[in-house]
Protein backbone atom coordinates (compact mmCIF):
# COMPACT_ATOMS: atom_id res chain seq x y z
CA UNK A 1 0.00 0.00 0.00
CA UNK A 2 1.28 3.44 -0.88
CA UNK A 3 0.91 6.20 1.65
CA UNK A 4 0.43 9.72 0.31
CA UNK A 5 2.13 12.63 1.98
CA UNK A 6 1.12 16.23 2.30
CA UNK A 7 4.08 17.97 0.67
CA UNK A 8 2.86 21.47 1.46
CA UNK A 9 4.79 21.66 4.75
CA UNK A 10 8.15 22.03 3.00
CA UNK A 11 10.00 20.80 6.09
CA UNK A 12 13.65 19.87 5.67
CA UNK A 13 14.76 16.32 6.26
CA UNK A 14 16.69 16.09 9.49
CA UNK A 15 17.75 12.81 11.02
CA UNK A 16 15.95 12.18 14.29
CA UNK A 17 17.73 9.61 16.47
CA UNK A 18 14.68 9.30 18.75
CA UNK A 19 12.60 8.28 15.72
CA UNK A 20 15.32 5.83 14.65
CA UNK A 21 15.17 4.26 18.11
CA UNK A 22 11.35 4.17 18.04
CA UNK A 23 11.32 2.45 14.63
CA UNK A 24 13.84 -0.15 15.82
CA UNK A 25 11.69 -0.90 18.87
CA UNK A 26 8.62 -1.30 16.64
CA UNK A 27 10.33 -3.62 14.15
CA UNK A 28 11.87 -5.73 16.92
CA UNK A 29 8.43 -6.26 18.47
CA UNK A 30 6.92 -7.70 15.26
CA UNK A 31 6.61 -11.45 14.59
CA UNK A 32 9.68 -12.97 12.94
CA UNK A 33 9.41 -13.94 9.29
CA UNK A 34 6.52 -11.62 8.43
CA UNK A 35 7.33 -8.56 6.30
CA UNK A 36 6.18 -5.27 7.83
CA UNK A 37 4.32 -2.88 5.53
CA UNK A 38 3.06 -0.49 8.18
CA UNK A 39 5.22 1.13 10.84
CA UNK A 40 3.40 2.73 13.75
CA UNK A 41 5.32 5.52 15.44
CA UNK A 42 4.69 8.91 16.97
CA UNK A 43 5.78 10.47 13.65
CA UNK A 44 2.76 11.82 11.79
CA UNK A 45 4.63 12.86 8.63
CA UNK A 46 4.94 10.02 6.12
CA UNK A 47 7.79 11.78 4.27
CA UNK A 48 9.86 11.89 7.45
CA UNK A 49 9.03 8.27 8.29
CA UNK A 50 9.86 7.06 4.77
CA UNK A 51 13.14 9.00 4.71
CA UNK A 52 14.12 7.55 8.07
CA UNK A 53 13.30 4.02 6.95
CA UNK A 54 15.38 4.63 3.82
CA UNK A 55 18.45 5.98 5.62
CA UNK A 56 18.17 3.25 8.27
CA UNK A 57 18.25 0.67 5.47
CA UNK A 58 21.27 2.46 3.94
CA UNK A 59 23.00 2.41 7.35
CA UNK A 60 22.46 -1.33 7.61
CA UNK A 61 20.00 -1.19 10.51
CA UNK A 62 17.05 -2.64 8.57
CA UNK A 63 16.62 -5.16 5.80
CA UNK A 64 13.84 -4.16 3.42
CA UNK A 65 12.75 -1.78 0.69
CA UNK A 66 11.42 1.75 0.58
CA UNK A 67 9.90 2.92 -2.69
CA UNK A 68 7.97 5.84 -4.08
CA UNK A 69 8.14 9.53 -3.36
CA UNK A 70 6.18 12.37 -1.79
CA UNK A 71 4.20 13.00 -4.99
CA UNK A 72 3.26 9.41 -5.86
CA UNK A 73 3.09 8.06 -2.33
CA UNK A 74 5.40 5.92 -0.26
CA UNK A 75 5.53 2.18 0.17
CA UNK A 76 7.84 0.02 2.18
CA UNK A 77 8.42 -3.53 3.24
CA UNK A 78 10.68 -4.16 6.20
CA UNK A 79 11.85 -7.77 6.49
CA UNK A 80 13.79 -7.57 9.75
CA UNK A 81 16.40 -5.82 11.84
CA UNK A 82 19.93 -6.60 10.74
CA UNK A 83 22.65 -7.67 13.16
CA UNK A 84 23.80 -4.03 13.24
CA UNK A 85 20.22 -2.92 13.92
CA UNK A 86 19.94 -5.29 16.86
CA UNK A 87 23.33 -4.15 18.20
CA UNK A 88 22.39 -0.47 17.95
CA UNK A 89 19.02 -1.06 19.61
CA UNK A 90 20.69 -3.01 22.41
CA UNK A 91 22.98 -0.07 23.15
CA UNK A 92 20.12 2.48 23.28
CA UNK A 93 17.36 0.29 24.75
CA UNK A 94 17.93 1.28 28.40
CA UNK A 95 15.91 4.46 29.06
CA UNK A 96 18.43 5.82 31.57
CA UNK A 97 21.25 5.40 29.06
CA UNK A 98 19.13 6.91 26.27
CA UNK A 99 18.31 9.98 28.37
CA UNK A 100 22.03 10.52 28.99
CA UNK A 101 22.73 10.27 25.25
CA UNK A 102 19.99 12.79 24.47
CA UNK A 103 21.26 15.13 27.17
CA UNK A 104 24.78 15.00 25.71
CA UNK A 105 23.47 15.71 22.21
CA UNK A 106 21.49 18.67 23.55
CA UNK A 107 24.48 19.90 25.56
CA UNK A 108 26.72 19.83 22.49
CA UNK A 109 24.08 21.56 20.37
CA UNK A 110 24.79 19.47 17.29
CA UNK A 111 23.84 16.21 15.66
CA UNK A 112 25.98 13.14 16.19
CA UNK A 113 26.72 10.36 13.73
CA UNK A 114 25.18 6.95 14.26
CA UNK A 115 28.57 5.58 15.31
CA UNK A 116 29.10 8.31 17.89
CA UNK A 117 25.61 7.83 19.32
CA UNK A 118 26.28 4.10 19.54
CA UNK A 119 29.71 4.61 21.15
CA UNK A 120 28.31 7.13 23.60
CA UNK A 121 25.45 4.79 24.51
CA UNK A 122 27.92 1.91 24.94
CA UNK A 123 29.98 4.04 27.29
CA UNK A 124 26.95 4.96 29.39
CA UNK A 125 25.70 1.36 29.31
CA UNK A 126 29.07 0.13 30.56
CA UNK A 127 28.89 2.65 33.42
CA UNK A 128 25.34 1.50 34.18
CA UNK A 129 26.34 -2.16 34.50
CA UNK A 130 29.63 -1.42 36.28
CA UNK A 131 31.83 -2.57 33.42
CA UNK A 132 35.26 -0.94 33.36
CA UNK A 133 36.06 1.54 30.59
CA UNK A 134 39.16 1.41 28.37
CA UNK A 135 41.36 3.23 30.90
CA UNK A 136 40.25 0.82 33.64
CA UNK A 137 40.83 -2.17 31.36
CA UNK A 138 44.44 -1.12 30.70
CA UNK A 139 45.09 -1.11 34.45
CA UNK A 140 43.49 -4.57 34.79
CA UNK A 141 45.56 -5.97 31.89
Amino acid sequence: ARLKADVRTGEKMKRDMALVREILFYVEAQPAGKPIQEVKTSCDDINTLAEHLSIMREAGLLDGKVYGDADQGWGFMINRLTWEGHDFLTTVKNDKVWKKVLAKIKEMGTDFTLDIVKDLAKSYLKQEIGMPGKADMQVIL
